[in-house]
């Protein structure tokens, strides 16, 4: 007989009476152990669950850091992410609200206006169409203010940036070195870079009124969004501008951004 706890709550519950005591190691025993066997999994995600949002004991710290917009750095040890974690969390226990984060962007400084999708349009247009700005004139230079050179567009952001790790090799710099020498090593591993990923948008019609839009200016067509300018960040800012609106959003929502970070 099995002394797990699933086990000793197993037997617990039986109906009192001779019938219902399992002989050792008999068939009626070993299905006892087996079924609490089955159950020990399902208790022990429900233990985990008990500190999945605390950021000292949390099994899912990865994703916790993600909902909090929090980017991993492949440096800090995992007692560093989760004091991290626990300072984020602790700056706002509210939810999320549109009007809120109106008013933190523009308290912090930033030139972002916030919409909402309402009446609820595709937001892929304005994720996907970019922007080719080119010198307007024969006699256009850098540093006048009618002239741009850059790709703009949209991102959306869910819950943070995301990022995949990748090795980086160390490969060969010696003009020297060429195949079939020995001594010469390629692919040396040195480290491991980041590469940040990007979220295609829901084509699902009903997912479109979860996501809101911040930018600049917005034009409507019989209320409904057709057009929505840059706003411009500078590029040093855009993390903190990033934290403040997840920081802010309504829970389940999305963020397309159109924003120029300078």
């Amino acid at each position: 007989m099995s002394d797990s706890p699933a086990r000793r709550y197993i037997d617990a519950l039986l109906p009192p009476g001779p019938i219902w005591e399992p002989v050792d190691d008999g068939d009626f025993d070993r299905f006892l152990d087996a079924f609490a066997a089955n159950t020990e999994d399902a208790f022990d995600f429900a233990v985990a669950l008990r500190n999945a949002r605390d950021p000292d004991k949390t099994p899912y710290l990865s994703d916790l850091e993600r909902e909090y917009g929090i980017v991993p750095q492949t440096n800090q040890t995992e007692a560093q992410r989760r004091a991290h974690l626990r300072a984020i969390k602790a700056r706002d226990r509210r939810s999320g609200d549109i009007d809120r984060m109106r008013l933190a962007l523009t308290t912090a400084g930033f030139d972002v206006q916030v919409h909402a999708n309402d009446p609820a349009v595709d937001p892929a247009p304005f994720v996907d169409e970019n922007y080719q700005l080119q010198c307007g004139g024969d006699n256009a230079y850098a540093g006048r203010d009618d002239v741009y050179c850059r790709i703009g567009g949209g991102e959306l952001l869910v819950n943070g940036r995301l990022f995949r790790n990748r090795p980086d090799f160390f490969g060969c710099g010696n003009q020297e070195t060429c195949c079939g020498n020995m001594s010469a090593v390629a692919g040396y591993f040195e480290t491991y870079g980041m590469t940040e990923q990007h979220l295609d948008v829901p084509t699902n019609p009903a997912a479109w009124p979860l996501i809101f839009f911040v930018g600049g200016d917005v034009t409507r067509v019989d209320g409904r969004i057709t057009d929505l300018d840059l706003a411009h960040v500078e590029s040093a800012a855009r993390d903190r501008c990033l934290r403040l609106i997840l920081k802010f959003k309504p829970l389940h929502s999305w963020a397309v951004l159109r924003i120029a970070w300078e």
